[in-house]
């Protein structure tokens, strides 16, 4: 077993051997990596069992998941643990649960449900040295010192919210579904960090840019054949709906009688079952869509296909070559959403109606847009004139 200072570089050169091996960390002792023939790269702590005198080793975690220095943190809890005489590995009751432990049961039952990995990156990775502990130990002090030595990181105070966030969901899961009975942490509410790193910016379509868009997305189309960028940019310029939903959309999503499209649960950021109305621009479009695909007997389950009948997945390449004809700079494809709010916002909606179209859950991510109506505010107070005349 040969020993050197473990970092990510040199751990990423470990290449596999015919049988495994093993290096020892000479940073924190009885840390070691294995390196299995598959390739496979494991942390492990090698230590001794304080009453029997029996050497054994408890697993960290995957190489390819953590960091060197993340590895080093759980290492030294655990010896930290043993000097304390406290038990490497814990019982696995409701009230010494470990957070490792709880989060192999999160992932069963909740993680593998949602749409992306973040939360499960966010739980395995940033919060890696919390994992060995048992859920009745975390304080708030713990989640203070860990924001702070995340800040010190350099990372942006919204990031850390919404890793913390993800991580203290997991616990009140936990404590909801009985899994852990006593945990400090999730005793008293957390207050998120302010966020004055993360305000965004409203970015929608002068009149010109929409004139020159249009302009790029007509040049696109040929003679009764619709084209497939022209028909989605138009559909989320009126409907706002998010890119993702908007490629897994179903023709059973669609209903033309009542001129409405129904965003599915699965599909949606919100979580919940919408409804969004199609203007005549929508209802047009769409139709003209699935005319040309019955003509070509290409109507498939997803309105918008790849070579595989699955649902269309990237669309970037089109989408720059779109908008360097148009000569628009700055604008991504989530600022269509943008866009569709503010002009609805511009043209004297009201916010909250603008927050049901959007899908959004709170009023507070519909607001952002409020400052594009200042007539809307003026002619509310000049209401209260009639009063002083």
């Amino acid at each position: 077993m040969s020993v050197e200072k473990l970092t990510n570089t040199n751990i990423k050169s470990f290449a596999p051997q015919e049988k495994r091996y093993t290096v020892r960390d000479s940073e924190v002792q009885g840390l070691v990596i294995r390196v299995e023939p598959s390739g496979r790269k494991q942390f492990y702590l090698d230590y001794r069992e304080r009453e029997s005198g029996r050497r054994t080793s408890y697993k960290i975690g995957d190489a390819t998941i953590l960091t060197i220095t993340q590895a080093r943190e759980v290492a030294k809890t655990k010896l930290a643990d043993i000097i304390r005489g406290l038990p490497v590995v814990k019982k696995k009751n409701s009230a010494e649960i470990t957070v490792e432990d709880l989060f192999k049961l999160y992932k069963e039952q909740v993680l593998k449900h949602h749409k992306t990995a973040n939360a499960e990156r966010f739980i395995q990775v940033d919060f890696s040295s919390f994992l060995p502990r048992p859920c009745s130990t975390l304080t708030g002090e713990d989640l203070a010192n860990w924001r702070g030595g995340e800040k010190e990181k350099g990372k942006k105070d919204s990031s850390i919210n919404r890793e913390a966030n993800a991580f203290l969901a997991m616990l009140r899961w936990g404590r909801e579904n009985d899994k852990i009975i006593n945990c400090p942490l999730i005793k008293k509410k957390i207050k998120k960090l302010p966020e004055s790193d993360s305000t965004e910016i409203i970015r929608y379509l002068s009149v010109d840019e929409r004139q020159r868009l249009l302009a790029a997305l007509d040049k696109r189309e040929k003679p009764r054949q619709p084209d497939y960028l022209r028909t989605l940019v138009l559909v989320a310029l009126n409907t706002g709906i998010r890119r993702g939903a908007l490629l897994k959309l179903t023709w059973d999503d669609l209903s033309f009688e009542t001129q409405t499209i129904r965003l599915r649960r699965e599909t949606a950021k919100s979580d919940k079952l919408s409804y969004i109305p199609m203007n005549s621009t929508v209802y047009d479009t769409l139709t003209k869509w699935k005319t040309f695909k019955e003509k070509k007997g290409r109507v498939e389950e997803f309105l918008f296909t790849g070579s595989q009948g699955t649902p269309l997945s990237d669309i970037r390449k089109s989408w720059a070559t779109v908008l360097n004809e148009a000569k628009i700079t700055g604008f991504r494809w989530h600022d269509l959403r943008h866009d569709y709010a503010s002009q609805l916002v511009m043209a004297g909606v009201s916010i909250l109606t603008v927050k049901e179209l959007l899908t959004h859950t709170n009023l507070e991510q519909t607001l952002r847009y409020a400052h594009l109506a200042p007539d809307q505010k003026k002619s509310a107070v000049d209401k209260l004139d009639s009063l002083y005349k």
